[in-house]
C-alpha cells in the first residue's frame, strides 16, 4: 500500500494545527517542540525546517487562528455600498454579540501558561485590524460623518483601547459582564467621532446593520 506524500504546505499546516491543539489542551509553556513533532508524525528536523523556533511556531498559530476573522473584516471592508458608520457599527456589534465567535475561540488564553500567546494575540490583532478601522474612519471623514484629524491614530486608539477594555471580560468575566463593559464605553467613541448622541447605541446600530 502506497503512503500518501504530503506537500510542504500541507505538512506545515499539519504542524500548526497540532501545535494549536496542544497549546489549547496543555498550555504553551508545557508543550515542547518534540511533543509537537511526535504528535504531528514528523521528524523534529522537519518541524524546524518550517519553524526555526517554538516562538516562530506560536506566531504562526496566532495568525492561523485569526485568519477567518481577518477574512470577514476584508469582506466588510470591500462592501462599497456600506457607509463608514455602518462598518463601524458592525465592528462594535461583532464584539457585543460575539457574532464571529472569537470570544469562545480564544477562551483557552485564560490559562496563565498561555500568557505569551495572549500577548502575541494583542500584537497581531493590532497589526491585522487597525488598518481596517483606519480605512473606515477615513471613509467617514470623506462622507462628512466623522470628525477626525488623524484617522490612523484614532484607529489605533479605538481598537487598542476597546480591546484592552474588554480583555478582562474576554479572559475572565462572563458574557453578561463583558457586554455591560462594552455598552458602558460605546458613548465615549460616539463623542470622540463627534456623532449625535446614541449613534452607537446597540439598538441604533442593529437598525443600521439590518
Amino acid at each position: 500500500m502506497s503512503r500518501t506524500v504530503k506537500s510542504a504546505d500541507e505538512r506545515k499546516k499539519d504542524i500548526i494545527q497540532t501545535a494549536e491543539k496542544l497549546f489549547i489542551e496543555e498550555g504553551y509553556n508545557n508543550v515542547t517542540t518534540s511533543a509537537i513533532a511526535k504528535k504531528t508524525g514528523v521528524a523534529k528536523g522537519t518541524l524546524f525546517y518550517h519553524f526555526e523556533t517554538k516562538d516562530n511556531l506560536a506566531d504562526a498559530v496566532i495568525k492561523y487562528q485569526l485568519a477567518p476573522l481577518k477574512e470577514t473584516y476584508q469582506q466588510i471592508n470591500a462592501k462599497k455600498e456600506w457607509s463608514a458608520l455602518k462598518k463601524m457599527s458592525w465592528f462594535f456589534l461583532s464584539e457585543l454579540d460575539d457574532s464571529l465567535q472569537h470570544v469562545s475561540s480564544f477562551n483557552y488564553l485564560k490559562n496563565d501558561d498561555n500568557a505569551i500567546l495572549r500577548q502575541k494575540l494583542r500584537v497581531q490583532m493590532t497589526t491585522d485590524f487597525v488598518p481596517f478601522i483606519e480605512n473606515w474612519l477615513t471613509q467617514g471623514v470623506k462622507e462628512d460623518i466623522f470628525q477626525v484629524d488623524d484617522p490612523h491614530l484614532m484607529a489605533e486608539f479605538i481598537f487598542t483601547s476597546f480591546h484592552s477594555w474588554v480583555e478582562n471580560s474576554l479572559f475572565g468575566d462572563d458574557l453578561k459582564t463583558r457586554n455591560h463593559r462594552i455598552n458602558y464605553v460605546l458613548p465615549l467613541y460616539n463623542q470622540m467621532l463627534h456623532l449625535p448622541q446614541n449613534t452607537f447605541s446597540p439598538e441604533n446600530m442593529r437598525k443600521l446593520i439590518q
